[in-house]
C-alpha cells in the first residue's frame, strides 16, 4: 500500500513515502555513477547512499539500466517543460530570449552536467545509449519545434526545415554554456556569459530564419 502524502506546515500537498524513496534512489545512482562511472557502480553502493535496502533499490528499479533510463527521462522532461508558447503580439527576440534562459539555465545545472558526465562516455560505448539519448533529446525539443511552426504559420519566420531549425538553435546555447564546461574543463559560465550567449543565439537565428520586417 503507497505511504500517505505528508504535508508542509503551510498545507501544501509533498511527496509520499514512496516518491521520497525513488527520488532518493535517483539521486544516490546519478552521485554514484559520477563518482565510480556507470560500470563500476553496484546497486548496493546505491542503496547504501540512499539509506535505504537494496531490495527497496529493487523494488523500483529492476536494473542499472532501468535507473539511468529514469535520470535521463527525468532530465530531458524537464527541457520538455520549459514555456515556449508563442505569442503573436510579442516581439520574436524576447520570446526566444526567454526560451533560451531557461535553457541555459537547465543546462548549467548540476544535475544536468552530472548526467551528461556519465552518458557522453556510455554513449561512445554503446549505440543502444546514443541513440536513447538523441531520441530523448529530439522529444524533449517538441515544444520548440512547435513555437517555430507556430511563428512560420504567422508569417513572422521563414523555415525550410524546423526540426533542423531546433537543433541549431539548441546546438547554439550548448557550444556556449555546456561543452566548454563538459569538455574544456572551464568554470561555470556567469550571469553576464550566460546573457552573452542568450543574446547572440537569438540574434543568430532571427537574422537566417525572421522575416525582413521582424529584423
Amino acid at each position: 500500500m503507497t505511504s500517505p502524502p505528508t504535508r508542509h506546515p503551510s498545507g501544501a500537498r509533498s511527496l509520499t513515502r514512496t516518491q521520497e524513496k525513488r527520488r532518493a534512489i535517483l539521486d544516490a545512482a546519478l552521485q554514484e555513477f559520477d563518482a565510480n562511472g556507470f560500470l563500476a557502480t553496484s546497486m548496493d553502493q546505491i542503496a547504501a547512499r540512499a539509506n535505504v535496502s537494496k531490495r527497496t533499490v529493487y523494488n523500483h528499479f529492476a536494473s542499472k539500466d532501468e535507473l539511468f533510463e529514469a535520470i535521463r527521462a527525468g532530465l530531458f522532461c524537464q527541457i520538455a517543460c520549459i514555456a515556449c508558447e508563442y505569442d503573436a503580439d510579442r516581439a520574436l527576440d524576447e520570446q526566444l530570449a526567454a526560451i533560451a534562459t531557461r535553457q541555459v539555465d537547465l543546462l548549467c545545472s548540476d544535475a544536468f552536467l552530472t548526467f551528461a558526465r556519465i552518458s557522453l562516455p556510455l554513449s561512445l560505448r554503446s549505440t543502444e545509449v546514443a541513440k536513447g539519448n538523441y531520441r530523448e533529446f529530439q522529444s524533449s525539443n517538441r515544444a520548440i519545434l512547435n513555437w517555430i511552426n507556430a511563428a512560420c504559420d504567422d508569417g513572422r519566420l521563414k523555415v525550410d526545415d524546423p526540426s533542423f531549425a531546433v537543433r541549431q538553435f539548441v546546438g547554439l546555447l550548448k557550444a556556449g554554456v555546456l561543452w566548454p564546461q563538459l569538455i574544456g574543463g572551464n568554470a561555470a559560465p556567469t550571469a553576464a556569459v550566460r546573457r552573452k550567449v542568450v543574446e547572440s543565439t537569438v540574434s543568430m537565428f532571427l537574422s537566417e530564419y525572421a522575416v525582413s520586417d521582424e529584423t
